[in-house]
């Protein structure tokens, strides 16, 4: 008798953990919280089997009711928030390494240009937008125009 006690609260416990782990860590894979629900849902009906339909009944309504007040406690409470990033990343493009590079100067594309791709000049490898449409990989190109961060550049033999 207390052996069927233990495995409906241990299944109860672990679709309790695997629904929590699915809505709070690794939301939109479902599997984890179906398993949850499998859980839950074999526990209340070892229940009904073991005990009967009152004790049933008791497992059931307790169920849904630690179910729904351990979710809602689970977002209000916040402790989910340790987990999440919460740092911005604000750096752009070629920031700070404009400065040496000039209009005119000739390089090679390191991969297609479709329009934006990258390119070698004699400073390092960039990121570069072509003012034609495509360019290939390991085509001589030519800057025509820095805007900002952005190089604009165009094959040579045009």
């Amino acid at each position: 008798m207390l052996w069927d006690w233990v495995l409906i609260f241990s299944l109860l416990f672990a679709g309790l953990l695997f629904i929590i782990v699915e809505i709070l860590f690794i939301p939109g894979t479902t599997i984890v919280g179906l398993f949850g629900l499998a859980f839950a849902i074999t526990a209340i009906f070892s229940a009904y089997n073991i005990f009967g339909p009152t004790k049933g009944h008791f497992v059931l309504v307790g169920t849904i009711s630690v179910f729904i007040l351990a979710i809602y406690f689970s977002f209000r409470s916040e402790m989910w928030t340790q987990f999440a990033n919460k740092t911005v990343n604000s750096s752009k493009v070629n920031e700070g390494l404009i400065i040496e590079i000039k209009i005119g100067m000739e390089g090679i594309s390191v991969s297609d240009l479709k329009p934006v791709g990258r390119a070698e000049f004699e400073l390092g490898i960039f990121e570069v937008t072509s003012v034609r449409n495509w360019i290939n990989t390991t085509t001589l190109i030519r800057i025509v125009k820095i805007d900002h961060n952005k190089i604009f550049v165009e094959p040579l033999n045009v």
